[in-house]
């Protein structure tokens, strides 16, 4: 905690700080760390797949799809988060949402598919 006030930019503390809570087992601590950092515009993948794990174990699915949603503007073509999120938007009750994702997710493959069809 001393470096993330005397730094509190730095975002080496707050990945830091969230790896050992990881270690002890202190999962709100781990999250508090790791929504700093998405806060601080740390770009990784793996940090917001835990943020959106540990806020679907807590219950917390809204605040995981907007997390997710999130991720989604970083990692535009990661089709695991684009499964998560229409599986988040039916979690929250959002049906419609869930069909809208779902029908762009079988047109990307039916033109991936023909993209692959094309070439061969």
């Amino acid at each position: 905690d001393n470096a993330k006030v005397v730094k509190p930019n730095d975002t080496t503390a707050y990945l830091y700080a969230g790896l050992a809570a990881i270690e002890i087992q202190d999962d709100k601590l781990a999250l508090k760390n790791f929504k700093q950092l998405i806060d601080l515009n740390y770009q990784s993948l793996d940090i917001y797949n835990s943020v959106i794990y540990y806020l679907k174990v807590d219950g917390n699915n809204q605040e995981a799809l907007k997390y997710c949603q999130k991720a989604r503007e970083q990692f535009p073509d990661n089709t695991e988060l684009q499964k998560q999120e229409i599986n988040l938007y039916i979690q929250t009750d959002q049906v419609d949402k869930a069909r809208s994702e779902l029908s762009k997710a079988v047109l990307q493959i039916l033109e991936m598919s023909q993209i692959e069809m094309e070439c061969v």
